[in-house]
């Protein structure tokens, strides 16, 4: 129903602001069905950083460095796979960099850091699920090795 029905007052979601999170103030409330952990909230108006990336919607959630890469991965290689897989591009930013210039965090993972997503309202929807189950599987650091062929030798030759 809707007001020129007369049923009442059609209440819309987003119109209560949420309180601001770190610089931008221009944050809207938490989107319906969002999981319990990653609360990504709708930004009305795109970090400069990332406006000539994207045409589409632009969320955002605060959480710390240690959880961040968790998501992203520490060559972004998660961050590319769940672009891949759901079509929600993911990045992140740290709120405060004055205070990672001034050494105020006591250790990396400390750092404030907000994660953004860009995609559908469905589709971020989704994809918080999906880094909810990726969370609460603690995924580790994947180290990559480099190794070079010694002349003369027969290690992995034929």
């Amino acid at each position: 129903p809707t007001l020129a029905q007369g049923a009442g007052e059609v209440k819309d979601p987003w119109a209560t602001p949420a309180p601001a999170l770190g610089r931008e103030s221009t944050r809207q409330a938490p989107l319906q069905e969002m999981s319990s952990i990653v609360r990504f909230q709708k930004v009305s108006k795109v970090p400069a950083k990332f406006d000539v990336l994207t045409f589409s919607n632009c969320f955002v959630w605060s959480t710390t460095a240690s959880v961040a890469r968790k998501i992203i991965g520490p060559m972004r290689e998660w961050a590319d796979e769940v672009k891949y897989r759901t079509g929600v591009h993911l990045d992140m930013d740290p709120i405060y960099p004055n205070k990672i210039a001034q050494k105020l965090y006591k250790t990396s993972d400390e750092v404030e850091m907000n994660v953004y997503a860009f995609g559908s309202d469905r589709s971020v929807i989704q994809t918080a699920k999906l880094i909810e189950s990726m969370l609460q599987q603690d995924p580790a650091y994947v180290r990559l090795g480099v190794f070079r062929r010694i002349p003369d030798s027969k290690i992995g030759r034929a």
